[in-house]
This record gives structure tokens, C-alpha cells and sequence, in this order.
């Protein structure tokens, strides 16, 4: 049974975790590797200035567990 599930905007803390989201779903994804080595793309996140645009967060019982840019 699923947890309790919840919707917010990112924060600039949460940008690590948006991160690892964003390389499991390209790992699970039938499409070629991204040609970025995951700490290039952790890097890329992290720069994403969450002033400019709006980062949603789903959360399951308090953990990120996916985003919508």
C-alpha cells in the first residue's frame, strides 16, 4: 500500500535528490547512455537556479521520489 504522497516546489537542498532521480529514470529508460558521466550531470543539476524556473517535487512518506521541470 502506497505511503502518504505529497507535492512541493523544489528547494535548493533538494537538488542532490532531484539529481539521482533524474539519472535512475535515464538508466531505466530504453534510450542510448547519456554521454554525460554522472557527476557531470549532478554537477548540471545543482546549477539549476530554482529562481528562473519552477521545480515540482513528489515525495512518498517524506522522500523524493521524482520531479517535473
Amino acid at each position: 500500500m502506497p505511503g502518504q504522497q505529497a507535492l512541493r516546489p523544489a528547494t535548493s537542498a533538494d537538488l542532490p535528490s532531484v539529481a539521482e532521480i533524474y539519472l535512475a529514470a535515464r538508466d531505466a529508460a530504453p534510450m542510448p547512455p547519456t554521454v554525460h558521466p554522472p557527476d557531470e550531470v549532478r554537477a548540471w543539476v545543482n546549477t539549476w537556479d530554482l529562481t528562473r524556473c519552477t521545480v515540482w517535487l513528489a515525495l512518498e512518506d517524506g522522500a523524493p521520489i521524482g520531479f517535473a521541470r
